[in-house]
């Protein structure tokens, strides 16, 4: 389905992506008063799901003209331009701020947004019960295999209590990816891992201090080790793209902008990492992008999604 929706709590963006179809909310709803019409250009919308009072977030890329895009088509572009719509509708009872940034094969590249001066990132604020169509235009290189939108929710807030409410909200990532057909596919090198072992934390990526730990590294000391473990729950060997950000900025994972990595099923990968050296406090993040590049049947459910670590905060 090319139409995405989460359901959230209350604090920051938090849950799992759901398809539509066949997704409920538990929540009771309340009156709808300003849902948009079915026929609107660029309408993500889904009848007694979304609208206000129902906690959620929708949101959808579509062409100007307004022809939503399915996640292995990025559609139409003009030389290398491509201009598209991002649709967000944010039916939250409180007010959010949230970052975007688009990815060519996994590493940032720049962007316009509502016609404004090309970044890297785009930072937009969404008041309680809002929808924001935004005007995206950017160019990407000619021969890349898949694009990635990332919406990071309150990207620069840093956690200074170890809460692991607040904690998971700020973990998941809204992501979109787009990935060529390419039949042309480049050997990439994985990296090795420490170990391999059972499941360890139940999470898809965590930071931890210690090798087999399972507690949450809310902070940690610029320039000291710590270790990712990467658990794969489906029955199949499944790849990754590795990559990690300090609030919307790309930076390096163990000295590289992208690393790839493979897990066997039922597995838990543990891989040690560098935390990064910083001159003040600064947010890390690692993202991992499973199945990179593949389509097919066999990666549907995977190929449209990416998983997070809890946000680390860097002190000097």
């Amino acid at each position: 389905m090319k139409i995405r929706i989460q359901f959230l709590n209350c604090f920051l963006v938090i849950g799992v992506c759901f398809l539509l179809t066949g997704c409920i909310s538990d929540k009771k709803k309340e009156s709808v008063t300003a849902t948009p019409s079915p026929t609107e250009k660029y309408n993500d919308e889904q009848e007694d799901i979304t609208g206000p009072g129902s906690e959620t977030v929708s949101y959808g890329l579509y062409e100007v003209n307004g022809e939503i895009l399915d996640t292995l088509d990025i559609g139409a572009k003009k030389g290398r331009t491509y201009k598209k719509v991002l649709s967000f509708s944010h039916y939250l009872s409180v007010k959010r701020k949230y970052s975007l940034v688009i990815l060519s094969d996994f590493q940032t590249i720049p962007f316009k947004a509502d016609n404004k001066k090309r970044s890297d990132s785009y930072t937009f604020t969404m008041n309680k019960n809002t929808v924001k169509k935004i005007q995206l235009e950017f160019e990407s290189p000619p021969n890349h295999r898949e694009l990635s939108l990332l919406i990071i929710p309150e990207a620069e807030f840093q956690l200074e209590t170890e809460n692991i409410d607040i904690g998971s909200g700020l973990q998941d990532i809204i992501t979109l990816r787009y990935i060529k057909n390419n039949q042309n596919h480049q050997h990439v090198e994985h990296l090795s891992p420490l170990q391999t072992t059972g499941e360890l934390s139940g999470e898809e990526a965590f930071l931890t201090s210690q090798e087999r730990g399972n507690k949450i590294l809310f902070k940690s000391k610029a320039n000291e080790k710590a270790f990712l473990q990467i658990f794969n729950a489906n029955d199949r060997n499944l790849d990754y793209a590795v990559v990690a950000f300090s609030g919307t900025k790309q930076v390096k994972f163990n000295n590289k902008t992208v690393s790839f990595i493979s897990v066997k099923g039922g597995s838990t990968n543990i891989y040690e990492v560098n935390i990064p050296k910083v001159k003040e406090k600064q947010n890390y993040q690692i993202v991992l992008f499973p199945s990179p590049y593949k389509t097919g049947k066999i990666e549907d459910g995977l190929n449209n999604k990416s998983y997070s670590t809890f946000r680390t905060l860097i002190e000097p």
